[in-house]
C-alpha cells in the first residue's frame, strides 16, 4: 500500500518521523535532509513530476518556537515547489479554542502566550494553518491526553499563502489505534492521476484455506464442463485463466465490501464516542473509545 517510505530516527528510538507515499503516487526524491534527534525530515523532489517539498516535524515539548524558527530557516534554504510542513507541533495556535479539558480548567497564561507568539510567527512568514482555513469557527482536536483527560489540536499542516487557493478540504479523522487523530487534506492536483495499472492477484485470497478450496472447486467445475472432443484443449486451457481471474475479482470485491462495512461501523462508533468526550472529556467515556480502536486490528 505504501511501498516508498523515508524516516528520521533518533539513536535511542525514543522518537522519529516518517513520510510514506501511496503506491498510486509517483514520488522521485532529489534530496533528503534530517536531524540527528529524529525530529525533522525534509524531502525535496517531485510528485507525479511536479516539484514539491514535504516536511514532517516532531516538536519538543519545550522551546517550541525556537525549534520552529530553526526548522523554517532550513526549509527556506532548501525548498522547491509547493511546501507542506506537517507534524506534531506540541503547541496550539489558539489554546482557548484549540484545547478542551475536563471541568472548567482554562489554558495557562504560558500556553496562551505561546499560542499568540506562534500565530504571530506564522503571519510574519505567510504560513497558514490548513485545517483552520477550512474551519474558521469550529472546535476540534487531534490529540487526547489520558493523563490530563484533555484534548488539543497540536497536529498541524502549514502551507504558504500562495498555496491556499489550491486547498479543497481538510478534516480531522477519528482516533483509531493511536491517541492522535489523522489530519485528512485534499488539494487541487496539478497533474493527471496515474492509471489503474494491470490486475494483480491478491495473495491473501489463496493463503486462506477456504480461498484455496473455493478456487480449486471453480477450476474443477470449469474443466469438467468444458473438456470435450469438440473443443481443443489449448482453447480450454487459455479460457480458464479468465474464469479463475473473474473468480478472484469477485472474491476480492466481496472481501473489500465486508472490510469497508466493518471499518465504517467502527468509525461511526468511535466518532460518536469522541464527539461526546470532546464536548466534556471524562475518563468513563474515553475508556469506551479505546476498545473500539483496539477492534481496528482484529
Amino acid at each position: 500500500m505504501y511501498p516508498e517510505a523515508y524516516h528520521s530516527m533518533s539513536p535511542t528510538k525514543s522518537r522519529g518521523v516518517s513520510i510514506l507515499f501511496h503506491r498510486d503516487w509517483l514520488f522521485r526524491v532529489a534530496s533528503q535532509h534530517q536531524d540527528k534527534e529524529g525530529r525533522m525530515l525534509i524531502l525535496i523532489g517531485s510528485l507525479n513530476d511536479v516539484p514539491v517539498t514535504i516536511v514532517n516535524l516532531y516538536f519538543p515539548n519545550v522551546n517550541q518556537l525556537q525549534f520552529l524558527r530553526k526548522a523554517h530557516k532550513k526549509i527556506q534554504s532548501l525548498s522547491q515547489g509547493a511546501v507542506y510542513i506537517c507534524g506534531d507541533f506540541n503547541m496550539t495556535p489558539c489554546p482557548m479554542v484549540d484545547c478542551q479539558s475536563s471541568g472548567s480548567r482554562l489554558p495557562s497564561q504560558k500556553a496562551k502566550s505561546l499560542g499568540r507568539r506562534f500565530t504571530d510567527f506564522l503571519q510574519s512568514v505567510d504560513l497558514y494553518d490548513v485545517w483552520r482555513i477550512s474551519h474558521p469557527q469550529t472546535r476540534d482536536y487531534t490529540f487526547y491526553s489520558q493523563v490530563h483527560s484533555s484534548y488539543s489540536r497540536i497536529d498541524l499542516c502549514l502551507i504558504h499563502r500562495t498555496m491556499v487557493h489550491h486547498l479543497l478540504d481538510a478534516q480531522i479523522g477519528p482516533m483509531t489505534w493511536s491517541d492522535h487523530a489523522p489530519l485528512i487534506l485534499s488539494f487541487r492536483a496539478h497533474f493527471p492521476a496515474r492509471g489503474m495499472g494491470s490486475w494483480r492477484l491478491n495473495d491473501s485470497l489463496i493463503v486462506d484455506p477456504a480461498g484455496r478450496d473455493g478456487a480449486a472447486s471453480v477450476l474443477e467445475d470449469y474443466f469438467r464442463l468444458n473438456i470435450s472432443e469438440e473443443v481443443a484443449i489449448s482453447s480450454v486451457w487459455s479460457a480458464h485463466k479468465a474464469v479463475i481471474r473473474g473468480h478472484f475479482i469477485k472474491q476480492g470485491a466481496y472481501r473489500k465490501k465486508q472490510y469497508t462495512l466493518k471499518t465504517s461501523t467502527l468509525l461511526q462508533q468511535i466518532s460518536s464516542l469522541e464527539s461526546q468526550n470532546k464536548t466534556k472529556p471524562t475518563p468513563s467515556i474515553a475508556s469506551n473509545c479505546f476498545p473500539c480502536g483496539e477492534s481496528w486490528n482484529t
